[in-house]
């Protein structure tokens, strides 16, 4: 035996574009235009050939109220008052109608930056800074995004767009600011890949998104779905349903398939994709610890990513690659992981997304000692001292950093003084450790790593 001292998805239509890429060469991009159902709202309203809006006065209304609503502050509510030569503003009949000017409403035409983290920046009238919360993005504008980059963009409040890391994004048109018409928005994505949450709600007519992207993940009511042509054209539906156009072909992809396009491939031709992966059961997380998942047949890799909470966008740990595990918080708290994975063709399976809290590690509590005996197939283990002992024992270890971590553990709860029996294989290799549980939100750190190869046995 070897003691060593441990130390982690309306229907969608897809249209084909083209764009010059580096050189004299071009490649193809597609054009996601997204229609959604619009929210319901008064009939009253309604807006003029010129753009004007017409609000008619129901009870309770104020221009204040009026103002704040329709244009986002009282900055223009002077403004309003003489352009409806009111002479009394404070007073409104119902049913009599009040017009906000089409130039006031364009004020509010731009996306606004609701969080922004790491090297980002904005190129506007060829002026180029650093993105912060709060910013106004306009028409023509190109935002762009480090390694470490992120930022959130919310238009007119309905629509949110996350620019991932390493990403370029400009703003090609934007009308969201009559809730009589539709509301449009079309970006351009240069590179990267984009989130997105689109919805209509304050919209009388359909919203319309549309996309111009070599990658794009959307998010519409009723519908999200994943679109990559990096490597020729993969979309994958995980609710409502897709038509996608692409050289004359049509094909409408439901919830659950995902398709190709490319050189001898055909978007009619569709795949199941692989449902959310299940995270590891009875797992008591502390920052020494990683968040695991069970293996799923079919997958080729693995994207997971951790966030606080009460701060979804904030991503703190991110991986991918071949290993169902990434490392947890390096604080208690509460978590959300959010996993998925990934098949031979590049289709992106169903998003599991779970919550878990991280436990507190009390440095000063003694890790506890055991007591092991390994006869043939039978493993015995005794832990020492008093409280209960979680003990785990795996097949597996790997060294993350400087730090030895069992990998596919089973855990147990043992009272100190009791002996726990299960039945292991002798032919293979097995990794022994314990920790006391201290309460429900806390432990100590890890006792002695204890290591056994099948010859030992």
């Amino acid at each position: 035996m070897k003691k060593v001292i441990e130390g982690t998805t309306e229907v969608v239509s897809v249209r084909r574009s083209y764009q010059k890429a580096l050189g004299a060469a071009r490649r193809a991009l597609v054009a996601i235009a997204l229609v959604l159902p619009c929210a319901q709202l008064q009939a009253a309203d309604e807006s003029d050939g010129d753009g004007d809006l017409r609000i008619t006065v129901t009870s309770g209304d104020t221009l204040t109220s009026i103002v704040q609503r329709e244009l986002g502050g009282l900055n223009d509510w002077g403004e309003v008052a003489r352009f409806n030569k009111l002479d009394q503003p404070d007073v409104l009949v119902p049913g009599a109608v009040i017009v906000i000017p089409h130039e006031l409403l364009q004020k509010r035409n731009f996306a606004t930056v609701v969080f922004a983290k790491g090297a980002s920046t904005t190129l506007h009238n060829s002026i180029k800074k650093p993105v912060v919360k709060g910013d106004s993005i306009y028409i023509g504008d190109l935002i762009s995004t480090g390694k470490t980059g992120f930022v959130s963009l919310s238009f007119n409040g309905s629509t949110l767009v996350n620019l991932q890391p390493d990403s370029k994004v400009r703003l090609e048109a934007l009308d969201c600011v009559n809730r009589t018409k539709s509301c449009l928005v079309n970006l351009r994505a240069i590179g990267g890949q984009l989130n997105l949450d689109v919805q209509s709600e304050g919209f009388q007519q359909p919203t319309t998104f549309i996309i111009d992207t070599p990658y794009a993940s959307a998010a519409v009511r009723g519908t999200k779905f994943d679109f990559d042509t990096l490597d020729g054209n993969i979309l994958g539906v995980t609710e409502g349903a897709v038509e996608i156009r692409i050289d004359g072909e049509v094909a409408i992809v439901p919830a659950g398939k995902g398709t190709l396009s490319g050189q001898g491939r055909s978007i009619k031709d569709q795949f199941d994709l692989l449902p959310e992966p299940i995270p590891t059961k009875n797992q008591r997380i502390s920052p020494q610890d990683l968040y695991t998942w069970q293996k799923l047949d079919g997958a080729q890799t693995y994207r997971a990513s951790i966030s606080r909470a009460d701060t979804p966008t904030d991503v703190i740990r991110r991986t991918s690659g071949e290993r169902r595990y990434i490392e947890t918080a390096p604080e208690p708290g509460r978590y959300v992981v959010r996993m998925r994975a990934i098949d031979s063709r590049g289709l992106k399976g169903f998003v599991a997304v779970k919550e878990f809290r991280v436990l507190e590690v009390d440095d000063q509590a003694e890790a506890p000692a055991l007591d092991i005996e390994l006869s043939d197939e039978i493993m015995r283990i005794k832990p020492q001292g008093l409280g209960s002992v979680e003990v785990r024992f795996s097949e597996t270890l790997e060294l993350i950093g400087e730090t030895e971590v069992l990998i596919n553990h089973k855990a147990f709860d043992i009272p100190a003084g009791q002996t726990f029996e299960a039945r292991i294989d002798p032919s293979k290799p097995l990794y022994i450790q314990a920790r006391r549980v201290l309460d429900a939100g806390t432990v100590s750190s890890y006792g002695s790593l204890y290591e056994f190869s099948g010859s030992e046995r």
